[in-house]
């Protein structure tokens, strides 16, 4: 009896930010959520088991029976939502639970919980018009490339979509800083001390011995197979520390259930923590997916050791859709800035999610195809933070007859941001251009990094925009060489087709190329398919279109999806999506329309010619344009 007692205090007092949060939504007085705790532990003080979930599940449940007004949460932010949407919003948003686990904890149907949620976004959005539960799937990467291509569309043609799509992202970015900045004050928090080294070393015994006796037997291996000096020195650095390419070399490993992850690289800034790490199956017959959104994947011991409070939340360290079979899983976790400038965190996973090798992981969500394996992985490494840099530039040239200015560069351990500015046309005439680079040094070639939690110009200077790249920081190189890979350019444009239904075939002129409004599937819904010439060298990529609505007499919905070919840096075309698997950097790739298809939705309606619309307006044109240009810096 008193050992389960003390495992149950234990990890209450390591769980006790948890508990808050889960409560946190029904309860928002420390001292009533106290209560509650202190009364699910007195459940247990007669039991000889103690299970952690079962506690989570009667602690959520006594909050919700005791929630007798709306909390501050409400009041503020959700006042016009459901208690049931408030609560489902809350537990898969902000807390960034499943809908499996979310049903459980509000005793409810995954079903029930999906319309609370899609009710609540629905209001949220002020009921707009469009379909919240396909933007919440696009948002997601949970529909098929073919619907894929249909909303996208939609979101670039449509302007009530695009606003939907910006507003929804918007709302769910507050929900993940909620959960970042959801904190109780340190007198809830007084127990929820890291656990002492005793503690920690009783729990990982298991694992150390498992890693020290592979790792002794693989050095005899080593030695008896004489690989050489060079090989073992380089297999030795697994206990040291020291820096490389993506930050400071750690290499701590864990095993259970069969699996190894390892944490092999750390880089920490004043915006975040980055922990680079691999995780792989002994007998190597699975890939796993290094996505990571919800809060009970894995979580970090000692969470007094950041300024802030979030969730950590991890993504591939590649953009392979398809790892080769001799691939390793590798990812990246991200993680609040250290408040000191040193420190030692415990990682602890409880789950990893693993799939067949040679499956497109982004493009399938069959659930057959991966499962999720549950164990503990402990992992303690120490992290250095580090200030960022900023290096001067300020240099301009010449980019396709535009002026582009480069001020300068902040090399941070965790990214490489370079600002600078792009001269736009002055006749009054709309264009938006953008450029992809990436940047080259000591024989590296390092990629854009969208996945940095900071824009922040460290110099309050006047720039225009910044675009990030891998960080530079740990390599140190004396000079770096900016690859100004392609430029992207959108153009507005007015112009009218007129349809004659009755003649179709029909082919109109657009800019330098030939396109064909090729035939016409009288329907609900209705399309209409244009044709277009492929070549290289036209004078566009694809272009945006629209309906005249005035001269309209019934009421349709519509969208778009297109048909094209796919071009890479070096010229390679690709007519499927699924020939794009082993592209490793999306960015150098141009996309050229041969075919767009218009969807015309008419509710209710046998439908007939004269109902359809007269014109097409096309309103602007994209082009996207390989570059070679290259720019040197050097960096002291």
């Amino acid at each position: 009896m008193s050992h389960n007692h003390d495992l149950m205090s234990e990890w209450v007092r390591t769980n006790k930010l948890q508990l808050y949060k889960l409560g946190y939504v029904f309860i928002d007085q420390e001292e009533a959520l106290e209560d509650v705790v202190h009364k699910i532990m007195k459940l247990y003080q007669d039991t000889t088991d103690f299970l952690e979930e079962e506690f989570k599940q009667k602690f959520v449940k006594e909050c919700m029976s005791k929630s007798g007004r709306a909390t501050k949460l409400q009041e503020d932010l959700w006042r016009d939502l459901s208690p049931s949407s408030v609560q489902s919003l809350y537990f898969c948003y902000v807390l960034g639970l499943t809908l499996s686990e979310t049903a459980s904890y509000l005793s409810q149907t995954e079903e029930s919980v999906e319309e609370s949620i899609i009710s609540g976004f629905q209001r949220l959005l002020g009921d707009a018009d469009v379909p919240v539960q396909k933007l919440l799937n696009y948002h997601q990467g949970l529909l098929d490339f073919t619907e894929y291509k249909r909303i996208n569309q939609l979101i670039v043609e449509d302007q009530q979509y695009s606003q939907a799509l910006e507003k929804l992202l918007a709302i769910i970015d507050q929900f993940e800083k909620i959960n970042r900045t959801l904190s109780p004050s340190s007198f809830f928090l007084e127990g929820n001390r890291p656990l002492t080294d005793a503690q920690l070393n009783k729990r990982k015994r298991k694992q150390q011995i498992f890693t020290i006796t592979a790792s002794l037997f693989f050095i005899m291996i080593l030695f008896v197979s004489s690989v050489g000096v060079a090989e073992i020195q380089h297999k030795w650095k697994v206990w040291t520390t020291e820096q490389v390419a993506y930050g400071e070399s750690v290499f701590v490993s864990a095993v259970d259930q069969g699996i190894e992850i390892t944490v092999t690289h750390v880089a920490a800034d004043e915006t975040q923590t980055i922990v680079y790490y691999q995780v792989r199956d002994l007998e190597d017959q699975y890939h796993y997916n290094m996505d990571i959104y919800h809060a009970n994947a894995v979580e970090v011991l000692e969470q007094t050791v950041f300024s802030e409070f979030w969730s950590p939340y991890g993504r591939p360290k590649s953009f392979y859709r398809v790892l080769d079979e001799d691939q390793t899983s590798e990812g990246m976790l991200f993680l609040p800035p250290l408040k000191g400038e040193s420190e030692r965190i415990t990682l602890r996973f409880h789950t990893v999610e693993q799939y067949a090798k040679g499956l497109d992981w982004f493009g399938t969500h069959d659930s057959n195809d991966h499962r999720q394996i549950n164990g503990e992985w402990l992992l303690e490494f120490p992290i250095t933070k580090y200030e960022s840099m900023v290096v001067d530039i300020d240099r301009t040239i010449q980019v396709k007859d535009k002026d582009v200015y480069f001020s300068h560069l902040v090399v941070s351990p965790t990214v490489t941001l370079l600002a600078y500015k792009f001269d736009f046309e002055k006749n009054g005439r709309y264009e938006y251009h953008d450029i992809y680079m990436s940047v080259e040094a000591n024989g590296k070639k390092y990629l854009p990094f969208f996945d940095h939690r900071s824009h922040n110009d460290y110099r309050n200077g006047d720039w225009d925009r910044i675009f990030p790249v891998e960080s530079i920081f740990y390599l140190k190189p004396k000079e770096l060489e900016l690859a100004i890979d392609r430029i992207h350019s959108t153009y507005d444009y007015d112009k009218e087709i007129t349809i004659n239904y009755d003649k179709l075939p029909m082919e109109f002129q657009f800019l330098d190329n030939i396109v064909t409004i090729d035939n016409i599937d009288i329907g609900n819904p209705t399309t209409i398919t244009l044709l277009e010439e492929f070549d290289l060298d036209r004078s566009y990529d694809h272009f945006h279109m629209n309906f005249d609505h005035d001269s309209q007499t019934h009421n349709f919905g519509y969208g778009y999806y297109s048909e094209g070919i796919w071009i890479d840096g070096e010229g390679n075309k690709y007519h499927t999506y699924e020939e794009l698997v082993e592209i490793q950097n999306p960015f150098e790739i141009q996309y050229i329309s041969t075919k767009q298809i218009i969807s015309l939705n008419f509710p209710g309606k046998e439908i007939d010619k004269s109902q359809l619309p007269e014109k097409i307006l096309i309103s602007s044109y994209s082009k996207s344009q390989k570059l070679n240009e290259r720019l040197k810096v050097n960096l002291h």
